[in-house]
């Protein structure tokens, strides 16, 4: 019998992950916090929770699953950011332990690499050193839930790319950007949802991944070709540099998935 999975967080990556599940043949429970997106995904098939970890209890019947993922950012900029994560994350936590559920994946982020003057290539086995308040936050989680399971893997996402995120609009114009020389770790949201797939298949559990698209262009190369191809200003860069550069590798997943990605080059990514 496939494994029943339930997503916490099916938005911009969740969803399209949950509808790529079950067409696969699996059984499929998310949550949203929207009463509208509630009641799309529960049209397609999935048994949808409202769901507001801030507030709200996680229903018994969402953990009544074999496999979980947990899938919701801490967001940027709020106050009290990283303590409010980790009550959602504790929170997940003991809903699981009361369920006897193991198995989990956690999608998490690359910022939990800080890079460095004199090693640019950063792999699962760099020592994280977060920067942002965000990536503390998710490694926090991340030391959360591997002392409650060791049957976590830990998904370390690069930047995200693909439907409704448009970098170009974001960067166009923009002038004197610092870090002209430094490498770019993105990802499409295509592999992002094969990956998730590709390790609920293969039952890879008790690992950490970094997902990221093989190739890795400068910031300069890479956003002046992306304004000029959307037929916007490209942006100016500086010779200032304001972070250390960071090159993720991502040979482990490749390697340990035998998984070849659909976008391996940022400069390949569909326009959305």
């Amino acid at each position: 019998m496939m494994p029943t999975i339930s997503i916490i967080g099916c938005g911009w990556m969740g969803w399209p992950c949950a509808r790529h599940l079950l067409a696969a043949g699996y059984t499929v429970k998310g949550t949203t916090t929207s009463a509208d997106k509630l009641a799309r995904i529960r049209q397609e098939g999935i048994q949808g929770f409202q769901l507001d970890l801030d507030t709200d209890e996680l229903p018994d019947e969402l953990l009544a699953c074999d496999i979980l993922f947990i899938n919701f950012p801490p967001g940027r900029g709020a106050e009290n950011l990283i303590p409010r994560y980790q009550k959602r994350i504790d929170k997940v936590i003991q809903a699981a332990k009361k369920s006897g559920l193991q198995k989990i994946i956690f999608a998490s982020t690359t910022g939990v690499y800080k890079g460095s003057a004199d090693q640019t290539m950063v792999t699962e086995d760099t020592p994280e050193d977060p920067a942002r308040e965000s990536a503390k936050a998710m490694y926090r989680a991340e030391q959360s839930l591997s002392a409650y399971t060791d049957q976590l893997t830990i998904l370390r996402f690069a930047g995200l790319v693909g439907p409704g995120r448009k970098a170009a609009h974001f960067f166009a114009g923009k002038q004197n950007l610092p870090n002209p020389d430094n490498t770019v770790n993105l990802v499409h949201l295509t592999d992002c949802v094969q990956v998730v797939s590709r390790i609920i298949e293969l039952d890879y559990f008790g690992q950490v991944y970094n997902v990221v698209a093989d190739k890795h262009p400068t910031r300069k190369a890479y956003y002046t070709q992306l304004t000029q191809d959307a037929g916007l200003v490209p942006p100016t860069f500086s010779t200032a540099s304001s972070s250390p550069d960071k090159t993720v590798s991502n040979a482990k997943i490749k390697q340990a998935l035998d998984y070849t990605f659909a976008y391996p080059d940022p400069f390949s990514f569909p326009v959305e």
